[in-house]
């Protein structure tokens, strides 16, 4: 199989849709000889900020000497992002590789099983390629929910962690965020370890109980918890924390926003557990961890003249995030905001919050199946503040280029395909 196979043959697997069962995957999983016993598994859920707790944990990890594999969804540019040893991105060789292996597997499913989906034969082809690299921890993220998540086909981890939870996938995973906690806590295994972000009363308590039925041990921030000498720029942000686990004074994260603030001490709770599990990561290794953390598409700078973000929100919280962040930056500077969401989201509620901090909406269309016409997307912008319907991506951030000056900020937000592309962009109108 060559590469372009591959991708053929992972595409092809959309039109079988998502599954609700993770018998097929385990199927497969025993067939190669139970690749995911071959490793500690830091699992990692949540709404907002999964892939950047990832980016964290794993350069922690790596930087205190551990082989360290991550699996991330969704990719920007390429699939072999999505897979990754040691911040190294799997070969075109070794990706078409492990796809005809588990294309090999699959003819062996029983009928009534089905075909396995694309986010199953992904998740395979990461659990399979830590062990061929015999890594010692993979962090992996859940694509949607947990229970049910083909990365949940592992029946032992390490560590599960559960990052910041709001309203997404309502149709999937509940209306409530209660309900939204159940299934993404369905990654808690009995008697391992499981890390909390802050979150509401009711939701705590409702992990808690599960913890509680799981015998899982829970570690959680209380209100003593103090984030202090916050310091941003443009290369890096600087704070010092302190609570009831751990104190540090001024580390650096490479990371921007004020929400990577809140993101990185959930990590640091992280490291505690793993800790006190035995696992040796001195503070060295945890500084070194932070500063060296990438994760492209969140508030990534990718133009200071003038000064351009892309960042991934594309959900009613994320949107907050977002804002209080840009506004850091922004300095009082016009906002130009170039949004694009997909049809499954809550455009409405995005738009509210977007709005309070844009000055100029230019609506664009993601490069997805799933995308929300640009036209459908105005709609919901705040009628007070002027538009531009540009569907075309790549036009849209040409616009937004030529109307900026040095007094402007540009925010792409709304979707990660959409940041996706303009990364593709900016790549090429540099070359």
């Amino acid at each position: 199989m060559t590469y372009n196979d591959a991708l053929d043959y992972i595409y092809d697997s959309y039109k079988i849709g998502k599954r609700h069962t993770l018998s097929r995957i385990r199927g497969i999983l025993n067939m190669l000889g139970r690749p995911q016993d071959a490793y500690r598994i830091i699992h990692i859920a949540g709404t907002n900020g999964k892939g950047s707790s990832c980016a964290m944990i794993s350069s922690i990890l790596r930087a205190a000497g551990f082989r360290t594999g991550v699996f991330t969804s969704p990719h920007l540019e390429t699939f072999n992002e999505r897979i990754s040893v040691d911040g190294v991105c799997i070969d075109d060789e070794a990706f078409a590789g492990i796809a005809g292996q588990i294309r090999e597997c699959e003819r062996f499913l029983a009928e009534s099983e089905g075909g396995l989906s694309f986010f199953e034969i992904l998740t395979l082809m990461g659990l399979l390629y830590f062990a061929r690299k015999h890594v010692e921890y993979a962090v992996i993220e859940v694509g949607i929910g947990g229970r049910l998540d083909a990365t949940n086909a592992p029946e032992h981890t390490f560590l599960s962690v559960i990052t910041s939870i709001s309203h997404d996938h309502c149709d999937i995973l509940g209306n409530t965020l209660e309900e939204i906690a159940a299934e993404k806590a369905g990654i808690i295994k009995k008697k391992n370890v499981t890390v909390l972000y802050l979150t509401t009363e009711k939701v705590y308590n409702r992990i808690q109980e599960i913890c509680g039925e799981m015998s899982a041990k829970l570690y959680y921030f209380d209100k003593r918890l103090f984030v202090n000498n916050i310091q941003y720029d443009l290369t890096k942000t600087i704070f010092s924390v302190v609570c009831d686990y751990f104190s540090y004074k001024d580390l650096t994260l490479s990371l921007l926003g004020q929400y990577q603030v809140f993101n990185a001490c959930h990590v640091l709770l992280c490291v505690h557990a793993l800790r006190e599990t035995g696992v040796l990561i001195d503070d060295r290794a945890v500084r070194e961890g932070l500063v060296n953390a990438h994760w492209p598409g969140r508030m990534e700078v990718i133009g200071v003249r003038p000064l351009i973000f892309i960042d991934g929100a594309h959900n009613v919280d994320g949107g907050r995030a977002f804002c209080r962040s840009v506004e850091i930056y922004r300095n009082g500077k016009r906002h130009i905001v170039v949004v694009g969401m997909l049809k499954t989201k809550d455009a409405a509620g995005f738009m509210e919050v977007i709005s309070q901090s844009a000055d100029l909406f230019i609506f664009t269309r993601p490069d997805s199946y799933k995308a929300l016409e640009a036209e459908a997307l105005a709609a919901f912008a705040d009628k007070n503040k002027p538009l531009i319907i540009e569907p075309d991506c790549r036009k849209a951030v040409s616009t937004a280029l030529a109307i900026a000056d040095l007094n402007t900020v540009i925010s792409v937000v709304g979707s990660l395909y959409l940041i996706g592309d303009v990364r593709k962009y900016f790549a090429e109108v540099r070359k």
